[in-house]
């Protein structure tokens, strides 16, 4: 198989002294192959013997486990079997009494909330916005949707 026309190419410029990624640039083709090509620190040979290597590894190397199966049960157990360890649950959870006197009001179950405080820059901002629709130099937002509906 003949090697195709860029790999000539390839030699002369790297005879010439140019660095493999600019070979590469100049003839549009990626570093690795350029590299393939001129053959830069012995690549090819390496390659060649590793997988002369691994072709002649005998194929014995690979140990299989024959696989076992457990005998099929000849007779059904004649008692169910009964588990020892109880079965997984769900966590007990401890509620207080309520007292019957106190309403149920009392009891108040709410997220805590955290809001991120605004920079001094979009609160400014904000009040600038905000004097613009007092003194009606700007509509007030949504208004022109509500008198469209």
């Amino acid at each position: 198989m003949n090697p195709p026309d860029w790999h000539a190419s390839a030699k002369r410029l790297r005879a010439e002294g140019m660095l493999i990624g600019e070979i590469a640039r100049r003839l549009r083709r990626p570093r690795s192959s350029v590299a393939w090509a001129l053959d830069v620190g012995d690549t090819k040979l390496k390659h060649r013997e590793r997988v002369r290597l691994q072709r002649r590894a005998p194929a014995e190397r690979i140990v299989r486990e024959p696989v076992r199966r457990q005998p099929a049960p000849t007779e059904a157990p004649s008692e169910p079997v009964i588990e020892t360890s109880p079965k997984p649950t769900l966590p007990h959870i401890s509620i207080p009494d309520l007292d019957a006197r106190e309403p149920m009001s009392v009891l108040r179950f709410a997220p805590r909330t955290r809001f991120k405080t605004p920079s001094a820059g979009a609160e400014r901002i904000r009040q600038i916005h905000q004097r613009m629709i007092r003194e009606g130099r700007i509509p007030e937002p949504g208004l022109p949707e509500q008198l469209h509906h």
